[in-house]
């Protein structure tokens, strides 16, 4: 087990940009949710007790709640997206060391012994960096803090942490990153250990797949039958631009409801006031007793 360790472990210092992609993604995931959910729970926890909410209370009990939705609509894409990437890793990973994990299991090395190496060294790396997105967002949450005394004007907010929200934005994570490892390890765990040794299981999965492309092909128009040909050999590229074209909207759609959201508030705070205002002067007279301290001006009523 030590040596297998030993060259998975080389795998990801050889490949170190792609881990720190994936140390990033779990990073930014933990910290988008949890700098918004650590202004959350303790505030929840202040308000919920209490029978009777002024005007400022209410509102920004009213905040909270949508803000919780809006922090874990940014766990889910973050997640989602970081699931696909650490799929996509493992699979070429386990694509370019078939014939090493042939030899792995020549030897005598089960699938289960092989696979548990991979999704333990995943659960190190997700559980690592998502901690420490926790502490991070966890201190920058203050500037949530300030903005909810500035917007409701409650002074006694605070910073807290449930525990559902806890295993809500790292361990659910960290067991979903490992399922990603466990199905990417699916391109070897059902090939034969001569098929991996030989590398003969992958070119008849790309020749089956050849053949299906081919017969989409057919259906087609004759002007788009080559340029199809040349877009169905890469299935996994149209699928990375589907996603990332529905991540890029759903950010839009994110990013829209917070500007209006945020317009609305400004609004409910700015109404009735009207702060163009334009001072005028009359004559200033010099008072003729003036104290030690200096002379006092004021405005003279005509």
């Amino acid at each position: 087990m030590r040596s297998i360790c030993k060259q998975s472990l080389g795998y990801f210092r050889r490949n170190k940009l792609n881990v720190l992609i994936l140390s990033i993604l779990a990073f930014l995931t933990s910290f988008m949710y949890f700098f918004v959910e650590c202004s959350i729970d303790g505030n929840l926890t202040w308000l919920s007790p209490k029978t009777q909410l002024n005007n400022g209370q209410n509102e920004l009990l009213i905040g909270l709640n949508s803000n919780k939705i809006l922090a874990l609509t940014f766990l889910i894409c973050l997640t989602s997206v970081s699931c696909f990437i650490f799929y996509m890793f493992y699979k070429k990973c386990f694509d370019l060391n078939r014939k090493n994990l042939g030899c792995y299991r020549a030897l005598g090395f089960t699938q289960r012994q092989i696979t548990g190496i991979y999704i333990a060294i995943t659960s190190i790396i997700s559980f690592v960096f998502l901690l420490l997105g926790l502490v991070v967002g966890y201190y920058y949450s203050y500037i949530l803090l300030d903005t909810y005394q500035v917007s409701y004007n409650v002074n006694n907010v605070v910073r807290g942490l449930s525990a559902s929200s806890f295993a809500i934005g790292i361990i659910i994570p960290t067991i979903l990153f490992c399922i990603m490892t466990y199905l990417a390890s699916g391109v070897y765990r059902c090939v034969e250990i001569s098929n991996l040794l030989a590398g003969q299981g992958e070119s008849n999965k790309n020749l089956r797949m050849m053949r299906l492309f081919e017969k989409v092909a057919k259906v087609l128009p004759s002007k788009y039958s080559f340029s199809s040909k040349l877009a169905l050999r890469k299935p996994f590229n149209i699928f990375l631009i589907l996603v990332s074209v529905y991540i890029y909207l759903v950010l839009i759609v994110i990013s829209i409801s917070l500007n209006m959201s945020s317009s609305k508030v400004y609004q409910s705070q700015t109404a009735f006031r009207h702060y163009k205002y334009e001072v005028t002067l009359s004559t200033v007279k010099v008072n003729s007793a003036p104290e030690e301290n200096g002379n006092q001006y004021f405005l003279e009523k005509k």
